[in-house]
């Protein structure tokens, strides 16, 4: 009887490969993944740099792509795993960005200061509707610029990084640090 429960143990095992080359092959090849950084400068001012990642099976075309901002990446690994709260502190602080029609590189500084008005913008090579914002408020996770007069320039939603939104003309604003 033991012999006979002995047998039928070693029947129901699969049998070991005798040599490496008899091993299974893996099941699933990993991915090749490429990693492409677009850096865009206007002289020694860097204006916006962008990290796209895209991954697919060996032998296969298509993928995963995943566009992560270049300042992200160059931060922590835990940055990238939990978005900072938006507060005055990710709003506030040195801002750049290309105006449509103009060659200059438009830098708006927004102070974290609070004033009598709101905390102070302070702008250097803007043009149009931006050249005018002179104070700046946090609402409601938007950062909102304002002219002189108070009135509401722009809505900026974002994070500490980048900053979007649009004016009143329809034109598209987006700020980076």
């Amino acid at each position: 009887m033991r012999m006979f429960l002995a047998l039928a143990v070693a029947l129901a095992l699969p049998a070991a490969p005798a040599f490496a080359a008899d091993a299974p092959a893996a099941a699933e090849p990993a991915p090749i993944c490429t990693t492409t950084t677009v850096v865009v400068r206007q002289g020694d001012v860097v204006l916006s740099s962008d990290t796209k990642t895209k991954c697919a099976k060996a032998g296969e075309g298509g993928g995963l792509d995943l566009n992560i901002d270049g300042g992200a990446v160059g931060g922590a690994l835990g940055g990238l795993l939990s978005a900072p709260k938006f507060d005055v502190g990710a709003a506030g602080g040195e801002w750049r960005t290309v105006q449509q029609g103009s060659p200059r590189v438009c830098v708006m500084t927004m102070l974290r200061k609070p004033g009598p008005k709101g905390r102070g913008v302070r702008t250097q090579g803007c043009v149009g509707a931006l050249a005018g914002a002179k104070t700046w408020t946090l609402e409601n996770d938007a950062a909102v610029l304002h002219s002189d007069a108070g009135a509401p320039i722009v809505r900026l939603t974002g994070d500490h990084i980048r900053l979007e939104g649009r004016l009143d003309d329809g034109t598209d604003v987006v700020l980076k640090r």
